[in-house]
């Protein structure tokens, strides 16, 4: 039977075992299903509503949705035919304490969360390396490295964890040279994070569950070996001071030589809460268990959701851009 997650934006199915998130047991009552990951400073942000049912998740119609910040309602509104409201985050700030509550006939869940505070972008900088795109691969590959130096902001508590999230998005225009050796603009295309499959395995962060014995980690190991960090999440358990040095490994746009290539680039680093963090880590899991891999315990779904289930997390975010280019002579 195929577990359901209903997620921000999609339906993620994803295989394992005896039940579904979202469908009931028969002596289970029914619950609502509140999904929404939001963006702190950013409008037009989405919050999904379902319903459990004996069959399968239904679209909550209607259902009643309060947005609070700092206790006062920002937003108030009803989710329209596929269980959906949009609203805007553009006044959310760092450490807002920010609260959904959905109402549909009987059913009633809440949620609530601190935003953190976003992470400093100190700097970057870049070097050529040579990487294999996987285990399977023999051949190394021409990337970019991209260091990025991380900084937390002053006032955290240096005795909790703080956990993080990477996008990377470029912009790409490739041209092809002619006989004559002018060149000719080819096209332009938008890769992102979740498409263009960046390489983090020399990133110690980035790659705990490639780690094949826990006692060569300097701390406590916190992924499931074999498990794909999908989400591209990390905590500042390897921060040294405060202080990190993010590496992402990206290959390069093209390799031929009839190519020249013109590349816009964003990076960008969330600060999420513990819950996403361990939310994306269980989708991570799950997608691993879809192709065959097996644990000694079935993992739980992480929810934050009283009264109901789903995730409802707000995120902070800064972001580096930059452009590069490679024209040959």
């Amino acid at each position: 039977m195929k577990r359901i997650l209903i997620l921000p934006l999609t339906i993620a199915l994803l295989s394992s075992c005896e039940r579904e998130v979202g469908v009931l047991n028969e002596q289970e009552e029914p619950r609502l299903v509140v999904n929404a990951m939001i963006t702190a400073s950013a409008d037009s942000q989405q919050v999904h509503i379902h319903t459990t049912g004996l069959a399968h998740a239904e679209f909550a119609v209607g259902a009643d949705v309060s947005i609070l910040r700092n206790g006062v309602v920002t937003y108030s509104g009803a989710s329209d035919e596929r269980g959906s409201l949009m609203f805007s985050a553009k006044d959310f700030e760092s450490m807002d304490e920010i609260a959904i509550e959905a109402r549909h006939g009987q059913l009633h869940a809440n949620a609530r969360v601190i935003i953190p505070k976003p992470i400093i972008i100190a700097g970057i900088d870049t070097m050529t390396v040579r990487v294999r795109r996987s285990s399977n691969n023999k051949n190394l590959e021409r990337h970019t490295r991209y260091l990025v130096h991380l900084r937390q902001p002053e006032g955290l508590d240096a005795k909790q964890t703080h956990y993080y999230r990477v996008e990377v998005y470029k912009d790409i225009l490739s041209f092809k040279k002619n006989s004559d050796q002018s060149t000719t603009e080819e096209h332009s295309i938008i890769v992102d994070a979740d498409h263009d499959k960046f390489s983090y395995s020399s990133d110690p962060a980035l790659s705990e569950s490639e780690n094949d014995s826990q006692e060569d980690l300097p701390i406590e190991f916190d992924w499931l070996a074999g498990v794909e960090n999908k989400y591209h999440v990390f905590r500042d358990a390897y921060f040294i001071d405060g202080e990190y040095d993010l590496r992402l490994d990206l290959p390069y746009p093209y390799n031929a030589s009839s190519r020249d290539w013109f590349q816009h680039v964003i990076i960008r680093i969330y600060s999420i809460t513990e819950t996403e963090y361990y939310y994306l880590q269980s989708l991570a899991v799950y997608t691993a268990l879809d192709k065959g891999t097996i644990f000694d315990t079935e993992p739980g779904i992480t929810s934050n959701v009283e009264g109901g289930a789903g995730i409802f997390c707000v995120e902070s975010v800064k972001e580096i851009s930059f452009e590069e280019e490679h024209f040959s002579d």
